[in-house]
């Protein structure tokens, strides 16, 4: 098969090298500042004749252009469907390109599951690399209890750590005391926050308020997994001088390797369903 990777970051280096492990042909756009011998071509040469067109996670920062963090053009998200043929699979991440062939892979289980599996381990080590006490004794908070919260809580019981979880919903706080975890209502952070050590936040939302974050103990490290707008008032943060740890993409900063074999698999399930 012929594969154009368009954009990315290092875990779509490792991902070409899968590719043409494999036998197949990959053709690279976007990397024209990574360096090392990666040939990079112009967007019309590496889609034309392309069996299968892979964005990056995400695929776009702007919802206009691939997000290209190495690359030197802009690359319009709505011109790509134009430069291919019907029958050309494009795999997204997080978008849509409105392709008569389109899969956004990062919605799929097996990707997501192990995702979440490299981000939980990737965040203890952030909290490892960025306190000055051990995790045995700790008192942790996690915040959210998806599927990084969940293995995130797995992760630190081994270390002996402390373990307070909470969510916001009353099935997930039914979840959590089932596994055995301390779990408190969101609502409830504030009266417990002068307690915590390390906290570790997945949920998506605004819980972390200045009036939160100033009973903080001044130690108290903050590990911020969620997608910005994040969980956390940045700006109060700063000035009351709270430590925040920003970790959210973990598996491109930590393991992009493994990354790359998680997103490899997927993408033959995919093509395999597909043909």
């Amino acid at each position: 098969m012929v594969f154009a990777i368009i954009g990315g970051d290092e875990r779509q280096i490792y991902l070409r090298q899968r590719l043409l492990g494999d036998g197949h042909t990959v053709r690279m756009c976007g990397f024209e500042r990574f360096g090392g011998h990666v040939s990079c071509l112009k967007v019309g040469d590496a889609l034309f004749g392309a069996d299968c067109v892979i964005l990056p996670i995400p695929s776009t920062k702007d919802g206009k252009t691939v997000w290209t963090p190495f690359g030197n053009e802009e690359i319009l998200l709505r011109d790509l469907p134009k430069a291919t043929g019907k029958r050309t699979l494009f795999l997204t991440a997080l978008c849509s390109l409105g392709a008569n062939r389109e899969c956004d892979y990062f919605a799929r289980e097996e990707l997501t599951v192990l995702n979440a599996a490299v981000t939980a381990e990737g965040a203890v080590a952030a909290a490892i690399n960025n306190t000055s006490r051990s995790l045995l004794g700790a008192e942790c908070l996690v915040t959210g209890f998806g599927r990084i919260g969940k293995l995130l809580c797995s992760r630190l019981l081994p270390f002996g750590a402390k373990l307070h979880t909470s969510s916001r919903r009353n099935e997930t706080m039914a979840w959590i005391r089932s596994y055995g975890y301390d779990g408190i209502n969101a609502s409830d952070i504030e009266r417990f926050a002068d307690r915590y050590d390390i906290i570790f936040n997945t949920a998506p939302e605004l819980i972390f308020t200045r009036n939160v974050l100033s009973r903080l103990k001044s130690d108290c490290v903050y590990i911020e997994l969620a997608s910005p707008p994040y969980g956390i008032d940045m700006g109060a943060a700063e000035e009351l001088g709270i430590k925040v740890i920003k970790a959210s993409g973990l598996p491109a900063k930590t393991a992009p390797q493994t990354a790359a074999e998680i997103i490899y698999d997927t993408i033959n399930n995919i093509i395999n369903q597909k043909l």
